[in-house]
Order: structure tokens, then sequence, then C-alpha cells
């Protein structure tokens, strides 16, 4: 939903609105639907056809074309029109091309052995492509050197362990290997350099550099010539003339890096990455302009989030897990954020168990989520365990139990429980007083929220009550033109309006200047 938004603004497609995304994506597709400009939307590596299954085009201007990759089977597009193309491995007769051009004839006569072994994967032979050239060995000699490796390694973990061990013993020797580490934490499709300029990073790559004989001292330059040395390899790619996707790499490429990768000495990198995505993200998150940058945090810190062994939650939840959570759920990208807050549940409860408060911050954040889709419902059950597991744990004053309250008493209110709402919001209202004081932004916001409450409750005058100290405090302290001090004006005056209908007992209401 993001990219197509961005894209909207782009190409600058009717309708967008430039501060909801899905408003703006939703404008991208009837841009499609009518353009007379050529177009290409590319769908890489999915995995959740359900994901994207709203994105797909019912219909579409015959100047464009969706493409979509998958290694799942079978076809993945709704649209009856779409075409499955079975993508394999090299053919024997590709793989002696591929290593003739890139060996520039020089590969010596087990071409077709080394294509053998390597399974003819397009990856496998570009990686030992690489490796000959900088070790400026033959297709034999290769062959001996792969089979000094583990047994137990696949064609692709092979070639990545072999060439990672050449290239880190190239200048600045001891470097490449560390830095390898830490983009295999990354997400593959990209991440900006600006993670490479944090301390957090020239930290840890100097704290593993030194462990094994390598530079005391590491800054941004020393590692973009290691991260030349892993381009070489075939390793990753680096665009330094694009601030945002600046490295790259293949997920398989990653994923063997991971398994090889001690778990203390991976927990290390994955600790130092997500100390640098948090400190290169912005505040707050700048929609549209900013856009295309956040997303791609976004991207990384779901990568992050999700890797084996749970390295963020070690000792503790990682700061970068909420602060993209809350990015997601702030851009109200609802769908996205509930699949994101679950990722986090289950985390969290594997590491440090189902009632720790940063598992139940988690599942308040789900359970808001469900509620921006709609489904209230279905939130209502998560928010009442939560309140009561809070309260218990934390009790009734703590921030966490006030702010499940007042989730639950929209959630309770929004599903047509308004009692239970109304009951919620009171205890919120008591629970802001006594913690931050009348007169506190978020004593007035609870006192919003109980009014709009009694509102729906059907009780106007008690709605009233509650909400004038709120136009008198948003008055004080924003002055009568912000927007909120004119909600909740607006909000007043319609509760007068109210209480003159079921004939209540606000004076104001029935009098003639109300």
């Amino acid at each position: 939903m993001s990219a197509f938004a961005m894209a909207a603004a782009l190409v600058g497609a009717p309708g967008r609105g430039e501060t909801d995304p899905e408003e703006d994506a939703r404008a991208l597709l009837d841009w499609l639907n009518d353009t007379d400009r050529t177009w290409l939307i590319v769908f890489d590596g999915i995995t959740d056809p359900e994901q994207v299954a709203e994105w797909w085009p019912q219909r579409h201007s015959p100047t464009g074309w969706f493409l979509a990759t998958t290694r799942l089977p079978g076809p993945i597009a709704s649209s009856g029109r779409a075409a499955t193309v079975e993508v394999g491995v090299f053919s024997a007769q590709e793989s002696r091309a591929y290593l003739t051009a890139r060996l520039a004839g020089v590969g010596g006569d087990a071409i077709d052995d080394v294509a053998a072994r390597l399974g003819q994967l397009p990856l496998a032979l570009s990686h030992a492509a690489a490796y000959m050239v900088n070790e400026g060995v033959d297709c034999r000699e290769y062959l001996v050197r792969l089979a000094d490796q583990s047994p137990d390694q696949d064609a692709v973990a092979a070639g990545v362990s072999l060439a990672a061990e050449a290239a880190n013993g190239q200048e600045p020797v001891g470097l490449a290997l560390p830095l390898l580490r830490l983009a295999a934490t990354l997400d593959p499709a990209a991440h900006p350099a600006a993670i490479w300029d944090a301390p957090e990073v020239a930290r840890y790559l100097a704290d593993q550099c030194t462990a094994t004989g390598g530079p005391e001292y590491v800054d941004s330059a020393e590692a973009a010539r290691a991260a030349a040395v892993l381009q070489a390899y075939g390793l990753l790619s680096v665009d330094p003339m694009n601030p945002i996707w600046t490295v790259r790499m293949h997920g398989d490429t990653a994923a063997a890096v991971r398994a090889a990768t001690p778990t203390t000495v991976h927990r290390a990198a994955a600790q130092a990455a997500a100390d640098a995505v948090l400190r290169i993200w912005p505040d707050p998150d700048d929609y549209p302009d900013g856009a295309a940058y956040v997303a791609v945090l976004r991207g990384n810190a779901a990568v992050l989030a999700g890797q084996e062994g749970d390295p963020l939650w070690h000792p503790e939840g990682h700061e970068l897990l909420f602060r993209a959570g809350m990015s997601l759920s702030m851009a109200e990208l609802h769908d996205a954020a509930e699949r994101y807050w679950r990722m986090l549940v289950d985390g969290g409860e594997r590491v440090l168990g189902p009632e720790h408060d940063d598992v139940l911050g988690a599942r308040r954040h789900v359970a808001t989520a469900m509620v921006g889709q709609g489904r209230a419902d279905e939130a209502l059950p998560l928010l009442r365990r939560l309140v009561a597991s809070l309260t218990e744990a934390n009790g009734e004053r703590d921030e966490t139990t006030l702010s499940a309250l007042e989730h639950l008493a929209v959630a309770a209110t929004a599903s047509g429980q308004t009692r239970e709402g109304v009951q919620a919001a009171e205890r919120l209202v008591a629970g802001r007083n006594a913690v931050d004081g009348p007169q506190d932004e978020k004593t007035l916001k609870a006192s919003w929220i109980l009014a709009t409450c009694y509102r729906f409750d059907g009780r106007p005058d008690d709605a009233i009550t509650s909400i004038q100290p709120v136009v008198a405090g948003y008055s004080a302290m924003w002055g009568l033109e912000h927007p909120d001090t004119w909600a909740v004006r607006q909000m007043l005056a319609a509760l007068r309006a109210e209480s003159r209908a079921v004939g209540g007992t606000d004076p104001k209401a029935h009098s003639a200047d109300a």
C-alpha cells in the first residue's frame, strides 16, 4: 500500500489527498484503469497472496502490465487473464555460456563440472564466477576449494562461505565478514547507506574486527571499502548514488550467511543494525515526501523483527520493534500493522513470556489495528483480557493500564457495547486525574473520550458535563482556532441540541443564547 501511495504521488494520480496512504493507493489503481501512459508494476517475491489480493487490477488500461514473482506453487493472480510462466534453473548449455562469458574463456576444462556441482543454479554460478575472477583460479581449482567446505552445506551456502572467507582476507583485512553478517540481518531488498554511518555500527565492526585481529577502529569509509570487496565477490550490491535503496543482497545469500553465523555474533549484528535503523528514523514520519525512506526503514525493521532466534528480544524488546509498529499504526496501515504486532506478540512470548509488559503492549496494538479495520467486536475480548492482566500486574494507575482502558472504551463503544465503554472511560478519567491532574492534556483527552461514550449511551447531559472542561482546557491551551478546540466546541453545541431534543437537564441547552 505504501508503494502504491508513493507511485500515485509520482504520477500525479487524480484523487490523491496526501494524508491517507490507503486513499492515495486506491487513486493509483483508478489511474491504472484509465491512463494511456505505459506502465509496469512488479510484485517481487510474493510470500502471502492474501496480502496483495485486493491490489490486483479488476480491469486496467491496455498500456500497462502487472508482473509478479513467487516461489509458491501454482498461479497467484486473481485475474483470469493472468499467464503463469515457470522459471527453473539454467540448462547445462546456459550454465556453460554464462560461465564462459564471465570467465572470459579461461575457466579451464571443468566448466560443466562446476555447473553440475552447483545444480545449474544461477545464484551459485554467479558466486562461483566472481570468486574465480577475483582469486585468479580456474574451475578445477574452484571445485577443489569448494570440496573443503562443509559437506552439509547446499550449493549456494558452500559458495557463499568460500567467497566470504576470501573477501575477508582482502584489504581492509578482517572487515568484510562482519559487515556481511550485519547486512544479512537487514532487508535483502535494500537498506540505506546512512545505516553505515551510525556509531553503533562502527562499534560493532570494531568489536568484531578486534576479536579476529582486524582494525581497532572502523569508520564509514572503511566500511564502504569492505562493501566494495563484497560486491566484487558477488555477495551484495551497492549503489552509492541511491541514498535510500543503497545496499541489496539476494535473500538466499543472506540466509546462507545467517545460517553460518554463531548465535552470539548474529545477535550482536542484529542489535547493531536495529540501533542504526532506529537512529536514522525520522520523527515524525513524513508522508508523503518521506514515504519512500520510511517504507524502506519499516521493511528493515520487519526483517530484523522476524529473525530466527529472536535477537531483538534479548534481554527485552528492542525499541525499534515498537517504533516500526507505531509507524504502521500512525500511517493507518491497519492490515500491515496487525500482522506486524502479531509477529511481535509471538516473538515476545517465546523469549519473555506472555505476561511481560512488552508482550502486553504488543497485544494492545493488535487490538487497536483490528479496531482500525472496523473489527471492534473481535478486538473486545483481547482488550478485556489485556486490561485485566495489566491491572493485576501494574495497578489501575499505571500508564500501560490507562492506555489499554482508553482502547477498551473506544472499542466497546464502536461495537455497540456502550455501557462497557462508559465504565472503561470512567475508570480512565479517574486514573488520569489521579496521575496527571485535571488540566493535563492526557486527562482532557480522556474526558473527551468519556463524553463520546456518554453520548453514544444516550446520556447527553453527562456528556456535556464531561466535555465542558475539555472546551475550557483546549481554549486556554491552544486558542479558539485550533482544530481540536473547534471539534470539542462543535461537539458541545451538538450535545446541547440533543439535550433539548430529549428534554434534558442541562440549563444552557434550554437558554435563548445556548
